[in-house]
Formats: structure tokens, C-alpha cells, sequence
């Protein structure tokens, strides 16, 4: 692969939504692919690309044609016999909030640490500027397969990448409890750049606010976090000292919340990459995930994204 500004890694799935009771419309999401295409969408002049394995489905063949059309890096896309992309359906409640079903025993991406042992090498001689991968990328994986990419992702780290965490903690796809929490901490210490939500440390680790979220964090050395803490706002830590808090505002209206936190990371990752400070990356960030929700589906249309980048964005 080619020296990228922004590699992520992990599972792109079908999105499946009710459009009437009787049809459905298919799209396309997956936390790592949301903040790629908004990252690229927003940022047009950086490189962005995607680690991970399709199958031979016609779900994975229109997904190579998005990411070609996205114009996203490709290169790391295995393409895995017998296999197929992962599929998820959602439903939203009046006030946006959602509910998942998922079809992805048989998903490629299962796979994608097996299958590009070559691909870290190469990348290790070729570093990427950043590099994401979230607790959805960790929690599809076998214990082996969780071991081997944050071995990578550490030996990335000192290469001189700057590794970002997504937590996006769903109990629904662990093991455990127990094993979230240890296999979480494991990724906290590969990790330079954390985006958690202050909910879900809260639910993972039985904490309470920002400050005993921090407090467990400083047991890393982890040199940026980033909280996305709901009513309470937002908060920059680097190197374990809080430099930024902007309030929460709340968007004119909520539709859809699938893509908020995913949105948010791509735009903040696509903002230090272009440059930008941490108080305008922070900006831009809340900015785009207030613009997001507004409208149903994890991908919002390219006109859109053109509005919010042209009149919105720092």
C-alpha cells in the first residue's frame, strides 16, 4: 500500500433500513467506513484508505464501486473466497435514537488480520500519518487475531503513526464484560489518539463523569483524548491535562444518531491532518456530527457535505 494520510481499519457492513413496510433500501456504513468517507468528503486533498476483507457477494462488489467512487484507497481490501460482507438492519425511534440487527457470522472482515500479515509488514516500511481502529474492529475479532493487530498497531505507533482509538463499545458483540474490559485496555496502550464517549466508559468500566474517565486514562500513555460527553459537551486532555471544554449545543433537530460519533471522528482526524489546531478540529467535529443526525442513514448526501464543508467548517 501506498504511504496514506489516514488508514483505517475494520468492517464495512450493508445497511439495511426500512423505506416502507414492505421494502427495504441498502446502503452502506460501518463505523471505520463512516469516518473514512467523511474524513475524505470533508478533506478532499488527503489520502484515506481501508484495511480490511470483503467477500464475493454482490454486496461486497458494490462496495468496491463506493470506495472507488468515495475515492478511498482500496489497496487493503482483501477479497476472501467464500465469504460475504457483513449486514446490519436499523430502526429508529421518533426521536432518532436506534436499534440493531445484525447477519455477520459469515462476514469477511472476521478475517482481515489473517490475511494481511504482508500488508503489515509493508505498511510498518510505509507508515501512514494516522491510523484508526475502534472497539467494533477489536470485538469481531478472535482472541489471536485482537493480539496480533494491537502488537501491529504498537509497533505502528513507534514507527511514528499516530494510532487513534475509537472505543465504540457494543456489549452485544463481546464475549463479556470481563473480556471487553481487558481487551480495551490492551488498545489503550497502542494507543496516541483516544475518541471515546464518556457513556460508554461509564457503562464499560462502572465510572461516573469525565474526570474518573480521565483518571483511568491517565494509567496510559495515551497523548490526546478526546471526550464526546453528551449534555456535558466536549473535552481536549493532552497529556492528561484538560486544554479544551466547548458546552454542548444541541442540533436543530435529531433524525438518525447511526453515524454521529463516526462523523465526528472523520472530521477531526481530517482537520489535524489538513493542519488544524485542536480547537478548530474540535470545531469542525462537533460541527459535523450536529449536521449528520439532522438527516437519515450514516452517509449523508455529497451536497450536503459540500454545504457543511463550504459554510460550516474552519
Amino acid at each position: 500500500m501506498q504511504a496514506l494520510d489516514l488508514l483505517v481499519i475494520g468492517e464495512p457492513l450493508g445497511e439495511l433500513q426500512w423505506a416502507d413496510k414492505h421494502s427495504i433500501d441498502v446502503k452502506f456504513a460501518g463505523d471505520v467506513l463512516n469516518t473514512a468517507i467523511y474524513a475524505k468528503r470533508l478533506f478532499s486533498k488527503i489520502s484515506v484508505g481501508l484495511l480490511t476483507a470483503i467477500g464475493t457477494d454482490r454486496f461486497s462488489e458494490n462496495l468496491s464501486e463506493l470506495l472507488d467512487n468515495e475515492s478511498l484507497d482500496s489497496s487493503g481490501v482483501k477479497v476472501l473466497e467464500n465469504s460475504t460482507l457483513g449486514l446490519y438492519g436499523i430502526e429508529l425511534s421518533e426521536t432518532g435514537e436506534r436499534s440493531f440487527t445484525y447477519w455477520r457470522n459469515s462476514s469477511a472482515a472476521k478475517r482481515m488480520v489473517e490475511v494481511h500479515e504482508e500488508s503489515f509488514a509493508s505498511l510498518l516500511a510505509n507508515p501512514p500519518k494516522y491510523c484508526l481502529f475502534t472497539g467494533i474492529t477489536l470485538a469481531i475479532l478472535d482472541n489471536a487475531s485482537r493480539e496480533k493487530l494491537i502488537s501491529f498497531l504498537s509497533s505502528l505507533s513507534a514507527a511514528g503513526t499516530c494510532v487513534a482509538f475509537d472505543p465504540n463499545y457494543r456489549p452485544i458483540l463481546w464475549e463479556s464484560q470481563a473480556v471487553a474490559k481487558w481487551w480495551m485496555e490492551k488498545a489503550f496502550g497502542a494507543t496516541d489518539l483516544l475518541l471515546p464517549g464518556v457513556d460508554e466508559l461509564e457503562l464499560l468500566f462502572e465510572l461516573k463523569g469525565v474526570d474518573a474517565c480521565n483518571a483511568l486514562l491517565s494509567k496510559f500513555d495515551i497523548k490526546e483524548v478526546v471526550f464526546k460527553a453528551d449534555d456535558d459537551g466536549n473535552f481536549v486532555y493532552i497529556d492528561n491535562q484538560k486544554t479544551i471544554h466547548m458546552p454542548f449545543v444541541p442540533a436543530e433537530k435529531q433524525v438518525d444518531s447511526t453515524a454521529a460519533g463516526d462523523s465526528f471522528a472523520g472530521a477531526y482526524l481530517g482537520s489535524k491532518i489538513n493542519g488544524a489546531d485542536h480547537q478548530v478540529a474540535l470545531h469542525n467535529a462537533r460541527q459535523t456530527a450536529s449536521t449528520v443526525v439532522q438527516y437519515q442513514g450514516a452517509i449523508i448526501s455529497e451536497d450536503i457535505c459540500e454545504l457543511l464543508k463550504n459554510n460550516q467548517l474552519k
